[in-house]
């Protein structure tokens, strides 16, 4: 009997979530002006419920959805400010794509009910407005005997399939792992042939037992790219990255021809253990039990994909040397969108082009499950490390900033330009987590939109008190001040004056929210004592 690890993992991330929590451990300035979106777990007289926060970079809340149902797992912010996800049962065969406005009520909900079908990891909303979803079919043993498993492994029960569905829950364009798969073990059985000389299929043998194993290959992430229209894969029991064409029909995506490139649904190309299709050896593999391929938009590595390596069951690790890393590869993909391989070797790279990790870069972190990376538009590297915490580090290797949190799943970071930040209310709300670490927040306001300030106060400069204009004297406007370093300067407010506490001679900025027409406004405070 197979242990039930989901079960332990959530167990442990829940309960360790209720106590204790790190929040802000560092800040420089150089980090990615941004908020970072993640959703955690807690306990009430009702149960678990799950929330998500948008947080800024002292890990103060901007916004929150309370109460949500459970996310499985990712969740993201879309740029009209919605917060989206999908949610799946497999038990009940419901599943649903979420979406909640900004203030936290439900405006999408597309419910799917399909026997033997339920949505699963995450969803990524396509310029057409469909959603292309990760999800799962579960089949009896008959099934995955008829396509050449080893029918002495009784254990499997699901096919990973990528699915797209439109805004009324229907099946737009679906692709099934299951139909591309090869054995060589017997040559009776369906689905013989050799794996060297089919690297588009994957090997149904390969499948790892290291923990459970009622899932077959387990995508546990993909990515999209709509220049391409291909879709990143993250093979999790194979320890590899696959790339197919999402330009096929559902009948193409079946079989072995169409689309673009006339490949129908095999891979285009595959990346991190070339042994599976024996053209390499076991050091030739880098991917273990890895997470969240993606192509990268940004930076010196633009146009190259990007993945979180769990290391898990590494056997070049012993236990107390274990660490996962971030690793970055150029899968030298052609104008045309093709991928180039002979008949001999395995698809290039072979090795990473750039690691993050412990022995490199001497970055140390470690998740055997779940987590996650990005690169940012700064070119600094995201890195959600499952449980936490969240790092965030640049092209040097050094960390910029860490929030300790002990996230579910993995974090998206936002630009404050970002578009679903406009006309909202970015007021800094509480501290999530109190680390005792002091915060500076350094942000783009001290140094270029305040040049375009209004007067709100005066006399300008003045001895730390302030009149307040007429116009600014309604309670609909929320004030706060910072130094240029972007540290919080404590204030008392009247209707009419604006008073600073303990002020020094320098000079502050005033950043004012109106409420009502969710507009900002600065203005440079001068104190002179």
């Amino acid at each position: 009997m197979k242990f039930n690890y989901n079960f332990l993992i959530l167990f442990f991330i829940t309960t360790c979530q209720l106590i204790g929590q790190g929040g802000i451990i560092k800040h420089e300035k150089s980090a990615y002006d941004s908020y970072t979106l993640f959703y955690l777990s807690d306990f009430n007289a009702n149960g678990i419920i799950y929330t998500a926060y948008l947080v800024d970079n002292c890990g103060y809340v901007i916004n929150e959805w309370v109460d949500i149902p459970r996310p499985r797992h990712h969740i993201r912010l879309l740029e009209n400010g919605n917060l989206f996800y999908l949610t799946g049962d497999r038990f009940t065969s419901e599943s649903h794509i979420y979406e909640f406005d900004w203030d936290g009520e439900l405006v999408v909900d597309v419910e799917i009910n399909e026997s033997n079908f339920f949505l699963d990891y995450e969803t990524i909303k396509l310029e057409n407005g469909h959603y292309l979803c990760g999800a799962r079919r579960t089949y009896g043993p008959e099934y995955f005997e008829n396509i050449g498993f080893d029918p002495n492994d009784d254990n499997r029960e699901t096919c990973d399939i990528i699915v797209e569905i439109d805004t009324a829950g229907t099946f737009v364009w679906e692709w099934n792992i299951c139909d591309h798969v090869i054995q060589e073990r017997n040559p009776q059985a369906p689905n013989y042939g050799s794996l060297k000389e089919n690297p588009q299929l994957l090997n149904v043998d390969a499948i790892a037992d290291f923990d459970w194993g009622t899932e077959t290959f387990m995508i546990n992430g993909f990515d999209y790219n709509s220049d391409l229209d291909q879709i990143a894969l993250s093979l999790r029991k194979l320890g590899e990255v696959g790339i197919i064409d999402h330009s096929t029909t559902t009948l193409e995506a079946q079989g072995h021809t169409g689309g673009v490139h006339d490949k129908g649904g095999d891979f285009l190309y595959r990346w991190g253990n070339p042994q599976n299709y024996h053209r390499g050896t076991q050091e030739d593999r880098t991917l273990y039990f890895q997470h969240n391929p993606n192509w990268i938009k940004y930076g010196e590595h633009k146009g190259k994909l990007i993945v979180f390596n769990n290391n898990l069951n590494n056997p070049y690790f012993s236990f107390n040397d274990r660490y996962s890393s971030v690793e970055i590869f150029d899968s030298e993909v052609a104008a045309d969108g093709s991928y180039a391989i002979d008949s001999v070797a395995a698809f290039s790279p072979l090795i990473s082009d750039y690691s993050i990790n412990n022995e490199l870069t001497r970055v140390d972190f470690y998740s055997g499950y779940i987590s996650g990376t990005q690169v940012l538009p700064n070119g600094h590297v995201l890195i959600s490390v499952g449980g936490g915490p969240i790092l965030e580090v640049d092209s040097f290797g050094a960390v910029v900033w860490e929030y300790d949190v002990l996230i579910p799943f993995r974090s998206e970071k936002y630009g404050l330009d970002y578009p679903a930040f406009e006309g909202k209310d970015l007021t800094s709300g509480r501290e999530l987590f109190v680390s005792g670490v002091e915060c500076k927040l350094f942000t783009s306001t001290a140094e270029s939109e305040v040049d375009e300030h209004i007067d709100v106060v005066f006399p300008n400069p003045s001895n730390g008190q302030f009149q307040i204009k007429a116009s600014f004297q309604s309670e609909n406007y929320d004030f706060s001040v910072r130094d240029l370093n972007g540290n919080r300067i404590e204030f008392e407010r009247t209707r009419t004056q604006l008073m600073l506490q303990n002020a020094s001679s320098q000079l502050y900025i005033l950043e004012i929210t109106d409420r009502n027409n969710q507009r900002k406004y600065f203005q440079k405070l001068l104190v002179s004592i």
